[in-house]
């Protein structure tokens, strides 16, 4: 009957350890993403004004030549640090 509670007086402490080590880690690594992490920011533009030459009378045009043509002007106007927000027609 001793040999049962001290094994599991090991097993316990031994579990105590490991998950003390793991939350000791836990704090190291946030320790580190606020030391050494650069949050990298986009530029973001809220409006875009379509040139006359990039604009194309969609009016007549089905859903998916519509979707074609803004994600054609999207494609041209999007650089690596942009994102659009918002689209909306232009008159």
């Amino acid at each position: 009957m001793n040999i049962l509670i001290n094994g599991l007086q090991v097993t316990v402490i031994g579990i105590g350890v490991v998950f003390l080590v793991l939350f000791v880690l836990s704090l190291i690594l946030e320790l580190f993403k606020v030391l050494f992490y650069k949050e990298e920011k986009l530029k973001i533009k809220e409006n875009i004004n379509v040139d006359q030459q990039i604009k194309t009378s969609v009016s007549q045009k089905s859903q998916v030549q519509e979707v074609a043509a803004i994600s054609a002007v999207m494609a041209t106007l999007i650089k690596d640090d942009e994102c659009i927000v918002n689209i909306r027609r232009v008159k």
